[in-house]
């Protein structure tokens, strides 16, 4: 499982099971905020967001 930072979209995303979960962020500064995340139907229930919630700050540097 890998977490990419998708700089043109400002967003982290995650590949799982051929579909893509994300979590779009605002970077102001030194400060990172993710207003949210979005997960396929299909990854849903199995922790999808969660886990990549876990792999953004190695994303990060």
């Amino acid at each position: 499982m890998n977490v990419s930072d998708n700089t043109a979209q400002s967003r982290f995303e995650l590949q799982e099971q051929g579909y893509t979960a994300f979590a779009s962020y605002r970077l102001n500064g030194d400060v990172l905020t993710i207003p949210y995340v979005e997960s396929p139907p299909a990854l849903r229930v199995q922790g999808t967001c969660w886990k990549a919630s876990l792999l953004m700050p190695a994303a990060t540097k």
